[in-house]
């Protein structure tokens, strides 16, 4: 559609053209009905005068087709249209002066000849500039079309681009639903811990000066996915008031619990089976006792059970 609208200007210029004749015509009439009243002056030349004024007319006729439209384009044509009614002027002065001869008619015809010349190289131009305008509006065209094509596929990008966003954080949270899942399913716990105090016959006592053993017991529960591996248990003794650690024969410090660094008491390792298995640990006492003791459980770098006990 805007291709057509495009062409109306070249159609105008068409038309226009079209009508030189009639209005050229029209026009050497109107002149020669003037001419007449001063017929007595002109006594030769008489049928180059009215080819003269005639061409002129039809030169004038022409200008005007085409004027309106180089105005618009940009085209600077005013010296044209001074030189068409100037060069009118002289002719219409030398024939009422009577001073018409072959010498004159052929310098006017000359003049006439060159703005022939300068109104087709007008016409050239307006009609150059009208079809490079043309040639630009149809690029423009087709940027635009081109652009609302890319905005179309972009938007589908972008719409496609947030569904699989949206499916990527919904995968991402199963993800670690699962992941979390597996991660309980395989941790080892360390059930039923408690925590007594032996005397040198490995016998329960309440007595502080009779103690001589920590008595640390749990299970580890069931596990099948945990088969065949090897576990570390590392227990943790700690005097409550003090947070003193109470050492034994097989202490030491490892890294665990989110990566703090952690003194253990006793290390036990085992080759696990899958079964619910029991564990019990005595653990000398390093110093006298006295007030509440908590004992901890790590396994897996986490730990796993607490429980405290006073005496």
């Amino acid at each position: 559609m805007a291709k057509k609208d495009n062409n109306i200007p070249l159609l105008l210029l068409v038309l226009l053209l079209l009508g030189t004749t009639v209005g050229a015509s029209y026009m050497w009439y109107t002149e020669r009905e003037s001419r007449q009243d001063c017929k007595e002056t002109v006594t030769s030349n008489e049928e180059d005068i009215d080819a003269l004024l005639f061409e002129l007319t039809s030169l004038d006729v022409a200008y005007d087709s085409v004027e309106y439209l180089a105005t618009a384009l940009g085209i600077d044509n005013r010296a044209m249209g001074g030189s068409i009614d100037s060069l009118k002027t002289e002719l219409m002065v030398a024939i009422q002066k009577g001073q018409i001869d072959e010498q004159t008619i052929n310098a006017l015809q000359r003049k006439v000849n060159n703005l022939v010349i300068q109104n087709q190289t007008l016409t050239q131009e307006v009609t150059r500039v009208l079809a490079e305008k043309d040639s630009v509006e149809l690029a423009n065209i087709s940027l635009r079309e081109q652009n609302l094509r890319i905005t179309a596929e972009y938007a589908t990008l972008e719409t496609d681009y947030n569904i699989q966003q949206s499916e990527m954080e919904d995968l991402n949270t199963e993800y670690s639903n699962l992941e979390t899942k597996f991660t309980e399913v395989n941790r080892m716990k360390a059930q039923d811990l408690s925590l007594s105090f032996l005397n040198k016959r490995r016998k329960a006592t309440k007595r502080p000066k009779f103690v001589d053993f920590f008595n640390v017991s749990f299970k580890t529960g069931e596990n099948d996915f945990r088969r065949g591996e090897t576990l570390d248990y590392y227990i943790v003794i700690l005097e409550k008031n003090s947070n003193r650690v109470i050492q034994s024969v097989s202490s030491g410090t490892t890294i665990m619990n989110g990566g703090n660094t952690v003194n253990y008491t006793a290390k036990i390792s085992l080759r696990y089976d899958g079964s619910n298995k029991p564990i019990t640990v005595d653990i000398p006492v390093d110093s006298k006792v006295g007030g509440t003791y908590e004992v901890r459980v790590y396994v897996d770098n986490t730990m796993v059970a607490r429980s405290s006990s006073p005496i």
